[in-house]
């Protein structure tokens, strides 16, 4: 039979855990926050195009314009991650580039890994998709004629 001191011991360890869980929770759980962009860019219609994604969807429509349309959706469990997930865009003429910085990720388990990117992306038909990466996710390309390189 264990001697009370034991049983103390290991008491305090179950409160412990206990404690640290409930620190990782807040009033906000379970839903969640979203914050969108919505951008428009004239470019050339034969343009190279890079999308890089780590979590989320990438949606892809070709059409006859000579602009690029973006609308991008971030969504998190908490406001402090929503605002650690940084969209990035570089325009040029011929060139642009759409990319998605992610915190790093921590090792230990009650830290807040949530966090996605829905980009829906309007171009001319005749672009370049020089590189569409997701890690995660959904991927759409439609109504493209130009040079794709995935």
């Amino acid at each position: 039979m264990p001697s009370p001191l034991i049983k103390r011991r290991n008491l305090g360890q179950i409160a412990a855990v206990l404690l640290l869980s409930l620190a990782g929770c807040n009033s906000q759980s379970g839903s969640i926050i979203e914050e969108s962009l919505e951008r428009v860019y004239p470019i050339e219609a034969n343009a190279d195009i890079t999308v890089q994604n780590e979590d989320g969807a990438v949606l892809v429509y070709g059409s006859n314009t000579n602009e690029l349309q973006i609308h991008a959706t971030k969504k998190a469990y908490s406001s402090r991650r929503l605002k650690e997930i940084a969209i990035d865009v570089s325009v040029h003429a011929t060139t642009v580039s759409i990319g998605t910085k992610f915190p790093p990720k921590r090792r230990w388990a009650l830290t807040d890994h949530s966090g996605t990117v829905d980009y829906t992306i309007v171009l001319p038909a005749t672009t370049n998709l020089q590189q569409l990466r997701l890690a995660a996710g959904e991927i759409l390309v439609d109504g493209m004629r130009g040079l794709q390189q995935s």
